[in-house]
């Protein structure tokens, strides 16, 4: 069994259901392995190589709920959630492939 892989940084992993290429079982398994100061893993249904890109919508909703707590230390919905300082680069970034893949 490889060692354990270390980061300082937070980490999510978006993996398609059906990739055969990066099939998700040992994608999971490194993702069990690995340590960071607070990590996710999404499995994205009927998904196989580039999910995020397949399925921008499926994608992009998860994003406040799975990246923005591991970017800001805030999860929505929590008290003090609603005191973000105004749109960050991320923000302004994930507004504008929401405009870009046709998703309302």
């Amino acid at each position: 069994m490889a060692s354990s892989t270390i980061s300082s940084t937070s980490s999510v992993r978006f993996q398609g259901a059906d990739d055969v290429l990066t099939p998700p079982a040992p994608v999971r398994r490194f993702h069990d392995r690995s340590t960071a100061p607070s990590k996710g893993f999404v499995l994205i249904p009927d998904a196989s190589r580039f999910a995020a890109f397949r399925h921008p919508d499926v994608f992009l909703d998860l994003l406040p709920t799975k990246v923005r707590p591991a970017v800001t230390g805030v999860n929505p919905g929590c008290p003090g959630a609603d005191l973000d300082p105004g749109p960050s680069r991320l923000v302004r970034l994930l507004s504008g492939m929401r405009r870009n893949s046709g998703v309302a």
